[in-house]
């Protein structure tokens, strides 16, 4: 395992990367509160096709320990920013989410990303998530 941690403290959350395999994993936790939800998300996730696109990764594994909940328009937003990331050959995503309020709001999120083309799966339980991923 290689580790790039790197915590940003931004606002509502705080991450971490490190590498296993051939997977990008991401841990994130924090409070989403109310504002700017797809904001803090989608400049996360611009650090993860960074990450990516340096170490020639296309799989990604994000283990969330965020509280708070995901509005259907953010949880949109988010998805079609994922649509169009410039991660080859494609973009695979284990997303484990340990809060059980934002795990079924992304449950959701899995439904809108896989009519965009995004190969991702959302779990409750990380060794469900590490397995599907190849971990």
């Amino acid at each position: 395992m290689v580790s790039l941690t790197r915590s940003t403290a931004k606002s509502w959350r705080k991450h971490s990367f490190s590498i296993e395999k051939d997977v990008l994993v991401v841990h994130t936790s924090g409070n989403r509160g109310g504002e700017k939800v797809d904001e803090h998300a989608i400049a996360m996730w611009k650090e993860i096709e960074a990450e990516c696109q340096k170490h020639a990764l296309h799989k990604v594994m994000i283990v969330s320990d965020v509280e708070g909940r995901l509005s259907p328009s953010d949880s949109s937003k988010v998805v079609d920013f994922l649509s169009k990331l410039d991660i080859q050959p494609h973009l695979k995503l284990s997303m484990v989410d340990l809060s059980f309020g934002s795990y079924l709001d992304n449950l959701l999120s899995e439904k809108i990303a896989y009519e965009k083309g995004v190969i991702g799966k959302v779990f409750h339980d990380e060794a469900k998530g590490r397995e599907w991923i190849g971990l």
